[in-house]
């Protein structure tokens, strides 16, 4: 029997499932915990649990994560610098403060005064050049130029640039042309640029899964879930990894398909980190227009519509105004930490028993989560948390006495934000594990901790765990409904929903909360507000079955929590098909009289300049040139020549009123 396996590293759990490729019949499926600190022991731990014989049948390998989103999301990855042709540093960065978070200091322009036909009147001193980039580039993992009318030059700009990074440094260039056509080089940029921070994170996971598969005998091909749902090649992933953002959620959202007999649905996926909200049409997943959006990101990447927000079974519970507050940000929820050090039960146990009032600080820990190189490279004080760190986690009171210092003078951020040390709190997974609806790991240190939070605030134990598991209801309620209205009402909701519909949300959720109850609606019924989902609402995820169903009813829907719902992303993954798309066009360049001068034919950063009764000769070579990227991109992406079949599309546009032709656009699949 031939097999596929599934493999889906998260923030918190790498998971795996085994399909019979024919029937797509789960056989087996595992979880473990994602080891951050080195990615091959949970995904070995996972396959550890999948049976011998199911390893040396398996055909393929399909790999999806959500690295790359999560990096997004916690704003951790590589260093990188991003120079772009064509405009000056004030101009760039004003762009990009609505594109993407990208430092000034990464930004390095150099104004060519490009025009619009693709001359380039002032070249870069070459020479000039690679000095800049000798004294200001070495210091990072990649490098990622970008140029403006790309289509009109050729990007022969990028493509000097590139050689003579790569003489001069040696490291990996990415160029913007390379990873998208559409307009707009400075958002181009910051997608290569962000392509770049990336790079050593995924290949630091293509690296993993290798070697478990060396070691447990896996000999079979390795294919990754790309954003738009389709599959590529580990060759190709390693040098695209922004291909990869959301295809963890990509795979979810596919597997919640594969699970169900829904069509038509919400999809909700909740993660360690992060929740993730898609949309089954005609049981295909939705796809986005216009470039994916992930964290403060607004990228060109083509994918499937996710909406991705904060919260997981691991988000960080903190204590606002006297009452529970779910944040964006994960930490090392306290039952996994101790299952991993047995002391600090121990220490969670004398701070439960203490008679005197202790500041919320006194539960939080620090881990060192990697070991670091170089460490006299670090300022002074960040040397010495890290060494004091180096045997074990310490609470920030603990760190505070070792250093011989308040802990209000503790300066753990930057070493937190670079992912070197993390912190260890109260989480959902350890409420849960405290009502006995998850207990993976160690009840008992979460059972301490609760009970400690619960007394310093004056509530039962059963008041926090409820006010808990609201607050994580209500902001799964609210990102859906906030979702939706966004989807429906794009225009209206493109700045935020403002106060007053904020305050209907919450308005509404504590009226579903009272009709469970048995309560009346406060206020009576002169006036109500309905948000209302005409989808089920399918729930996926580990923690996602304790949340949904309320969720569900207070969005007048019902809750749809198929089988194998915990592995469903590994699931996905399994099931993604290939399939490839590429495009030529051929642009008609008119004078102020409106006769055509010329035609361009452009495709991913080639340009070739016909005359202007040439159409016909300029739309073969367009069609040929879609048909050849097309082909050469799915060989690339790992697929077999022999059964590749390959269609074009031809689109052509006109000018309105005019009736002259603007454009002819080939678009070539393969699969």
């Amino acid at each position: 029997m031939n097999v596929v396996i599934g493999i889906d590293t998260g923030g918190t759990y790498t998971d795996a499932a085994v399909l019979n490729e024919e029937t797509r019949e789960v056989l087996a499926s595992a979880k473990a915990l994602t080891t951050k600190d080195n990615l091959e022991t949970g995904i070995e731990n996972a396959l550890g649990q999948v049976p011998e014989e199911y390893l040396r049948d398996c055909k393929m390998v399909a790999l999806s994560t959500t690295l790359a989103t999560n990096a997004c999301v916690e704003k951790k990855y590589g260093k990188a610098k991003l120079i772009l042709f064509g405009t000056d540093k004030e101009s760039a960065l004003r762009i990009t403060a609505q594109l993407g978070a990208i430092p000034p200091g990464d930004l390095l322009c150099i104004d060519t005064k490009t025009k619009f036909s693709g001359e380039i009147p002032c070249m870069p001193d070459w020479e000039e050049f690679a000095g800049m980039v000798r004294e200001e580039c070495g210091g990072c993992d990649v490098i990622a130029v970008s140029e403006v009318y790309t289509a009109q030059t050729g990007s022969v700009l990028e493509r000097k640039a590139r050689d003579i990074i790569q003489s001069v440094l040696g490291k990996t260039v990415v160029c913007g042309y390379e990873l998208f056509e559409e307009l707009g080089f400075i958002k181009r940029g910051l997608g290569a640029y962000l392509n770049g921070k990336l790079i050593p994170l995924i290949d630091e996971f293509l690296r993993a899964v290798k070697g478990v598969m060396g070691r447990l005998g896996i000999d079979c091909p390795v294919s990754i879930v790309r954003s738009d749902g389709t599959l590529m090649s580990v060759e190709y992933t390693r040098l695209h990894p922004i291909e990869t953002l959301l295809c963890g959620p990509v795979a979810s959202v596919t597997g919640a398909g594969g699970l169900t007999r829904e069509k038509d649905a919400y999809v909700i996926d909740m993660g360690g980190t992060t929740s993730d909200i898609a949309i089954l049409r005609g049981g295909a997943p939705s796809i986005v227009r216009g470039g994916i959006t992930i964290g403060d990101w607004k990228t060109f990447v083509k994918g499937v519509y996710i909406d991705t927000f904060g919260l997981g079974g691991d988000s960080e519970v903190k204590f606002q105004d006297n009452e529970p507050v779910i944040m964006d940000g994960r930490v090392i929820p306290i039952c996994i930490l101790a299952s991993e050090y047995p002391q600090i039960c121990e220490e969670l146990s004398a701070l439960r028993n203490s008679e005197w009032q202790i500041s919320n600080h006194a539960h939080e820990y620090y881990k060192l989560t990697k070991p670091v190189q170089s460490i006299s490279s670090f300022p002074t004080h960040e040397r010495d948390i890290i060494c004091a760190l180096e045997t074990k986690p310490m609470s920030m009171r603990q760190l505070a006495r070792t250093l011989k210092m308040s802990v209000s003078d503790l300066r753990l951020g930057s070493l937190e934000s670079r992912g070197i040390i993390m912190k260890s709190g109260l989480t959902p997974t350890d409420i849960m594990h405290v009502r006995g609806e998850f207990t993976d790991h160690d009840t008992q240190a979460a059972q301490n901790l609760a009970v400690y939070l619960a007394h310093i605030h004056g509530w039962t134990l059963d008041d926090l765990c409820e006010k808990i598991y609201d607050r994580v209801k209500f902001k799964m309620y609210r990102n859906i409904v906030r979702a939706a209205m966004v989807r429906k009402y794009s225009e209206a909701a493109r700045d935020g929903l403002g106060g007053v519909l904020e305050q209907m949300i919450a308005c509404q959720w504590e009226e579903a909360k009272g009709e469970k109850k048995g309560q009346e609606c406060p206020g009576g019924m002169e006036f109500r507000a309905l948000f209302r989902l005409e989808y089920p609402l399918i729930g996926i995820g580990g923690p996602v079955k304790v949340f949904t169903e309320d969720v569900a009813k207070a969005l007048q829907t019902r809750a749809v929590i198929p089988e194998n719902f915990r592995v469903a992303n590994a699931i996905g993954a399994a099931i993604c098909n290939m399939e490839v798309t590429a495009q030529a066009m051929v642009t008609y360049v008119y004078d102020n009289g409106g006769a055509v001068t010329h035609l361009r034919v452009s495709s991913k950063g080639e340009a070739v300049i016909f005359e202007p009764k040439e159409d016909e000769k300029a739309c073969v070579l367009a069609e040929k040139l879609a048909v050849r990227r097309a082909e050469e991109e799915a060989l690339e992406r790992g697929y077999e020549k022999e059964r590749l079949e390959i269609q074009v599309e031809r689109t052509d546009k006109y000018f309105i009123g005019f009736g002259g032709i603007m454009e002819t656009l080939f678009v070539a699949c393969a699969k």
